[in-house]
């Protein structure tokens, strides 16, 4: 059985209804958890998701600010683009800092991507657990 075609259905899914997956299951989760299990283990296990969210709202927030960031050092190479173009007119070899533009496009994709996956709860949790799921398998794999 192909697992990947499975995994990004789920993806799919869930990409087009995010707002449905998490919001008032989460607390009848947590409800359910503290009701049926017993108090060491829903404590920690209540404690550890809590810990995840705050590392996940964590990690959303610096990456938003290393996105604004980014944008702002792209506009800042693309005005001084557009100056030293006017400027050199007369000069026929027009040396923009390509490099540097283009290392910072790139910046800026992956950071959206993340900012995408770290601002989603399920999103996050999707990816995590196929992660998670694949890592185990391998493992598995390697010793059985």
């Amino acid at each position: 059985m192909n697992y990947s075609k499975i995994t990004i259905l789920f993806l799919l899914v869930f990409l087009r209804f995010p707002a449905l997956a998490f919001g008032s299951e989460m607390e009848n989760i947590r409800a359910s958890i503290l009701d049926n299990a017993p108090k060491i283990i829903s404590k920690s296990l209540i404690s550890s998701v809590n810990n995840l969210e705050k590392i996940r709202k964590g990690i959303d927030a610096k990456i938003k600010k290393e996105k604004i960031q980014a944008e702002k050092e792209i506009k800042v190479l693309t005005t001084k683009q557009v100056k030293e173009i006017r400027d050199s007119t007369l000069e026929p070899k027009i040396k923009p800092d390509f490099t540097s533009k283009l290392f910072k496009y790139i910046q800026l994709f992956f950071l959206s991507g993340f900012s995408y996956v770290f601002h989603y709860k399920i999103l996050f949790y999707l990816v995590l657990f196929t992660i998670l799921y694949y890592m185990i398998r391998s493992i598995f794999r390697l010793f059985f």
